[in-house]
C-alpha cells in the first residue's frame, strides 16, 4: 500500500493554505493565524481528504477521509485578556472567567489542575482551552463546524497567533473513512480510522 494513514500531502495543503494567507493577512512568516490553520480543514470536512492506496492486487484507490475534532488545548504565553488589550481587540475574559468556565466543563482530574493555578500557568502558561470529545464518530460534526461553534464560546480560536501559544498546544484530529474511488469492499485498512496530532505554537519553550 502507497499508505495506511492519510497522505502527507494533507498536512502539506494545510501549510501551503497557511502560507498564502501570511502575506494577505500581515503575519510574519514564522507564525501563523489559527483561524488560517482552521480555514485549511473548511474542504476536508465537506468533501473528504483524499488518500492513495495500492491494493495487494496491484490496483490504486483513492481513500476519502473525514476529520472531526478529537481534542484542543490552548495555553497563552500570556493571559488572553493582555493578548486582546495588546491588539487593540475588546473580546476576550480574564484568566478567572476563563477558568471557572472551565472548571464547569471538564473532568476532575483537568479541575484539580487548575485549582493548583500558579503551578498551572508557571509550567504551561495560561489555559485558554482544553476539549475532548466525547461523543460517537458518527455523531461528531465536521472539524470545521466544531470549531465554529467553539468559537462562540472561545473567539480567540479565530483570533490568536501560533506565537501567542505555549509548547504545550495541540489539536488532535480524527479521520474517519467515508468512500473510496473505485468503490472497495472487504479490505480492511480501508475502514481503519486515524488520529492525528499536531502542535500549534511557535513561540519555542517557555
Amino acid at each position: 500500500m502507497v499508505s495506511i494513514n492519510p497522505d502527507s500531502k494533507i498536512k502539506v495543503g494545510a501549510l501551503k493554505s497557511l502560507e498564502e494567507g501570511h502575506e494577505r493577512e500581515g503575519v510574519r512568516g514564522d507564525c501563523f493565524l489559527l483561524s488560517e490553520l482552521w480555514k485549511a480543514y473548511a474542504t476536508w470536512s465537506g468533501f473528504g481528504a483524499e488518500s492513495p492506496f495500492i491494493l495487494e492486487n496491484g490496483n490504486t484507490v483513492i481513500q476519502f477521509y473525514h476529520p472531526t475534532l478529537s481534542a484542543l488545548q490552548i495555553y497563552t504565553t500570556q493571559p488572553y485578556a493582555s493578548l486582546s488589550d495588546s491588539e487593540g481587540s475588546t473580546a476576550g475574559s480574564s484568566d478567572q472567567e476563563m477558568e471557572e468556565g472551565f472548571e464547569a466543563t471538564e473532568d476532575d482530574a483537568l479541575t484539580a489542575q487548575l485549582e493548583n493555578g500558579q503551578q498551572t500557568r508557571d509550567h504551561l502558561g495560561h489555559l485558554y482551552l482544553h476539549y475532548n470529545e466525547e461523543s460517537d464518530p458518527d455523531k461528531r460534526p465536521p472539524f470545521f463546524v466544531k470549531i465554529n461553534e467553539l468559537a462562540d464560546t472561545y473567539p480567540a480560536l479565530m483570533t490568536l497567533k501560533s506565537t501567542d501559544l505555549c509548547p504545550d498546544s495541540w489539536v488532535a484530529v480524527a479521520w474517519h473513512p467515508i468512500y473510496s474511488i473505485p468503490e472497495v469492499r472487504k479490505v480492511g485498512e480501508l475502514r481503519a480510522s486515524y488520529v492525528t496530532y499536531h502542535m500549534l505554537s511557535t513561540s519555542g519553550s517557555l
